[in-house]
């Protein structure tokens, strides 16, 4: 940004960048029901160029506040790109996923960028996270009056139902942060994760609401946070509704996994599963380099699943792990499942150790980091049992999570945290 530029340049490309960020943060959530999500890749880095002082500084403080998980998503991308040359085939272009792993960097140093530069973007991020949130709610409305598409089982409703609670939940941290009309702020973030989850509540999928009762209870008690008796008796709703909603469910569930350890070969869903894990443990030691490629690992899992007696004819065709750190692992190699563990595990631990950065105000900084921090636990406890690293343009929304938070946890050095144009008239 040139040193002559005028203060009113200066304001209109700020507003520029601000929106083009917030279009992308949408098209990125919106990725999991598109089919092209490519052009996403390259437009961060892209606007940071267009502000390419002021965003290497932007850059430098995302590194020393994130080295960590920083570190470990270049090392990923590094790995998928060796792995695209030298590995198997995989099910998409290894260049994409590594482009993936590291695109949160710009979308971070960018949130961090206007935050630097004194402009409050939080509430506009927060209403194309809950716009993303609003039109697949009508998405699986329409489904369920239609009744063209099934929503139980492995579907992308299923797979979608914990991004959006992610999603609502992330908004709920940028818009505690609005500094006008709060409470205003706080009733649409409530109405957001009501309509989150309501998706998946109509999906009568397990896992989110098993990652995200995990998940929120987690951070209520390791923040301390004193909840309200309204906000606990809408969560209690929320459970006893979808406990309903899975209930034709649950009988075959129990029964079929008592029966799984009885040792009958006809496998639940969630007997498969920890057959999958108990055949990830067994395995590990036969990991290529860069992993057996996608497709590879399929036919190579259910070549080898008759070891656990089970008959093929009685369960489904495996096409992935349900597991997305075994996913990485077998699929890509071993380092690559090793770094996203790190990055997990350091983007978490980072939010806690920074959890009053989130806000000026002590509590609701603390109320902040913790919504943050419920968001990306739920997506790891999530992809715990399901596979969301398999669907390249579900992990670029999962993206946008990781870059917001790290974006909002990011320091503000006070030297930068005075507007542009302020800084030119005062010489």
């Amino acid at each position: 940004m040139s040193e002559l530029e005028s203060p009113q340049r200066t304001q209109t490309r700020l507003n520029l960048e601000g929106y083009v960020l917030a279009a992308w943060v949408l098209l990125a959530t919106l990725a999991p029901t598109q089919s092209r999500y490519q052009p996403l890749l390259i437009a961060p880095w892209c606007l940071l160029a267009l502000r390419y002082r002021a965003s290497f500084d932007n850059l430098v403080a995302l590194a020393r506040a994130w080295p960590v998980p920083l570190a470990a998503s270049v090392l990923l991308a590094i790995w998928l790109a060796l792995g695209a040359e030298f590995g198997p085939p995989a099910l998409t272009s290894r260049y994409n996923l590594a482009a993936i792993a590291v695109t949160w960097i710009p979308v971070a140093a960018l949130v961090a960028g206007q935050r630097r530069a004194g402009r409050h973007i939080e509430g506009l991020l927060a209403a194309m996270l809950l716009l993303v949130v609003a039109l697949n709610a009508v998405r699986v409305g329409h489904q369920l009056f239609t009744g063209r598409v099934p929503l139980s089982g492995y579907t992308h409703n299923v797979l979608l139902g914990p991004l959006m609670i992610a999603l609502a939940l992330t908004a709920a941290a940028l818009l505690v942060r609005c500094q006008a009309a709060r409470r205003r702020c706080l009733r649409v973030a409530a109405a957001g994760l009501v309509i989150a989850v309501a998706i998946a509540i109509a999906s009568r999928a397990r896992t989110p609401f098993v990652a995200a009762t995990a998940a929120v209870f987690a951070t209520v008690v390791v923040w301390r946070l004193k909840l309200s008796r309204a906000i606990w008796i809408g969560l209690a709703s929320a459970l006893a509704v979808w406990l309903a909603a899975i209930s034709t469910r649950w009988e075959l569930v129990v029964t079929q996994s008592i029966q799984y350890e009885g040792g009958a070969t006809h496998k639940t869903s969630i007997g498969a599963r920890v057959d999958m894990l108990r055949w990830g443990a067994r395995h590990l030691h036969e990991i290529p380099p860069f992993g057996f490629g996608e497709p590879a690992l399929a036919n190579y899992m259910n070549q080898r699943f008759a070891e656990f007696g089970v008959d093929p004819t009685r369960i489904y065709q495996l096409i992935h792990m349900h597991n997305d750190i075994l996913q990485l692992s077998f699929a890509h190699g071993w380092v690559a499942g090793l770094c996203f563990v790190v990055f997990m595990v350091s983007l978490l631990t980072g939010v806690y150790a920074r959890r009053r950065t989130a806000s000026a105000d002590g509590q609701r900084g603390d109320f902040g980091s913790a919504t943050c921090t419920a968001a990306v636990l739920l997506l790891a406890l999530a992809g715990w049992s399901d596979s969301f690293l398999y669907w390249p343009k579900v992990w670029l929304a999962l993206v946008a999570v990781f870059a917001i938070v790290t974006g909002l946890h990011t320091p503000i050095d006070d030297r930068h945290a005075v507007h542009p144009a302020a800084r030119m008239r005062n010489g």
